[in-house]
């Protein structure tokens, strides 16, 4: 028996490619269709935002906006109206930042105030302000037409004052020239007949003149022979009021024990209480006991030693010279105690002429200098009274004010005051010294010796 053999069908590759190039279709159809629609949905989307700004029925703007030339498009269309714009605002081909620079420079001029306005506005403005400026320029032009004819008639009025001036003048000169010879003529004659006359008066006046010195000179001989005599007259009447002023005892404090040059020593020192500055009186011994002795030397203490004082010699009688063993003597100086003084009045210890209440303060101050107390009024204590002038009485003053009143009060008081210390001098029977005996007796040298 025959067997049979089954073939082996083949697969089927062909199927199985065609199913797979379907799928794969089918995937690109698929994801086509959803782009497609994604795309659709943007487009609507964007016809929606257009139809918000465009009218469906401006076609020419749809169209602008779809256009593909850049020149036809919105914004091409904008730029052009942009350029015509600035064109007409800066009058030339320029860009936008420059118009707008124009247009800022135009609001400047016309104020910050004016920010408001529209363009044209403001060029309207603008135009009005040149037109007031151009009437102003006529207005001006106007005045300037005016003063130019004023000007005019001023020069032609100066002119003719200068011609006057000028015609006046040469007939001044004329007669200037016509006086100048007529004066020449009578100088001459008198120069001649003043000639002879000069002579013989220069001849008198030599002899004049001579005469005249002569006198001059014996004048001022006898000037000074009388100013000499006046001076020796005035010292010795000075020296004679000094010598019967001064006290016949005197009180000798110690006494000169050396002398050299303008230097003097004598014997009392720190040991006797003696102050720096001391002035002090010198007299002779053989004086001590006579009538009114004058004072030969004054000193004044320079140094103070134990036993001591060194004196420098402020005042000497060249007559009768400093020497040793002289007595020095001084009112206020005691070696054992200090006397109490009153001081009342006004004094000159310098010669000036003119008692004052400064002399007063220099009697206080060298009283105190030579070891004594100084007080205001008199009592049992008392040892001297300076008396000084008298204050003047003041004269009440005519009208009321309180700062005169006050000068007027205070100088009454003193007026007073003097009156009063006389009276208590005379109550407790006090030494009174007057200013010439006090200077002899102190040691005092007036400044201006």
């Amino acid at each position: 028996m025959a067997r049979v053999v089954q073939r082996r069908s083949n697969p089927p590759y062909l199927l199985i490619i065609f199913v797979f190039l379907f799928l794969v279709a089918t995937a690109l159809f698929v994801m086509k269709f959803i782009e497609a629609d994604k795309t659709a949905k943007e487009l609507a989307s964007e016809r929606e935002k257009l139809a918000r700004v465009v009218h469906p029925q401006d076609e020419s703007l749809v169209n602008q906006l779809s256009a593909k030339d850049p020149a036809q498009s919105v914004v091409g269309q904008l730029n052009k109206q942009v350029d015509v714009l600035v064109n007409q605002i800066v009058g030339k081909q320029a860009t936008f930042d420059a118009a707008k620079t124009s247009v800022d420079d135009m609001y400047k001029d016309l104020g910050s105030d004016k920010e408001r306005l529209g363009l044209v506005t403001l060029v309207m403005e603008k135009f009005k302000s040149l037109n007031d400026l151009n009437a102003q320029q006529k207005k001006l032009e106007g005045d300037l037409a005016e003063k130019s004819k004023q000007i005019a008639d001023l020069e032609t009025q100066k002119t003719d004052a200068k011609k006057e001036y000028e015609k006046q003048l040469d007939a001044r000169k004329a007669e200037i020239l016509a006086l100048s010879k007529t004066v020449d003529a009578d100088q001459a004659k008198l120069k001649t007949a003043m000639g002879a006359e000069s002579e013989a008066w220069k001849a008198k006046s030599a002899d004049f003149l001579k005469e005249i010195g002569e006198k001059a000179s014996q004048i001022t001989t006898l000037q000074g022979e009388v100013v000499a005599l006046k001076a020796k007259l005035k010292k010795m009447e000075i020296a004679e009021i000094e010598r019967n002023r001064v006290p016949s005892k005197i009180v000798a404090a110690g006494k000169v024990i050396k002398v050299k040059d303008d230097i003097a020593y004598i014997d009392m020192g720190k040991k006797s209480n003696v102050p720096m500055g001391l002035t002090l009186s010198v007299f002779s011994p053989t004086s001590i006991g006579g009538e009114s002795p004058m004072p030969k030397a004054k000193l004044k203490v320079v140094n103070v030693f134990e036993d001591s004082s060194e004196c420098r010699v402020t005042e000497e009688d060249p007559k009768d010279p400093l020497m040793a063993n002289d007595v020095v003597s001084n009112l206020a100086f005691n070696t054992s105690r200090a006397y109490n003084f009153v001081v009342e009045g006004v004094f000159d210890l310098d010669g000036s002429g003119t008692p004052s209440f400064a002399g007063t303060a220099q009697v206080i101050d060298l009283i105190k200098k030579s070891g004594s107390t100084v007080s205001e009024n008199i009592d049992r204590n008392t040892d001297y009274l300076v008396l000084g002038d008298p204050p003047a009485k003041p004269a009440k003053p005519k009208e009321s004010n309180p700062q005169d009143e006050k000068v007027y009060n205070e100088q009454m008081k003193a007026f007073n005051h003097y009156r009063e210390v006389e009276a208590q001098a005379r109550t407790f029977d006090t030494k009174v010294i007057n200013v010439a005996r006090f200077m002899a007796l102190i040691g005092y040298t007036p400044s201006g010796k």
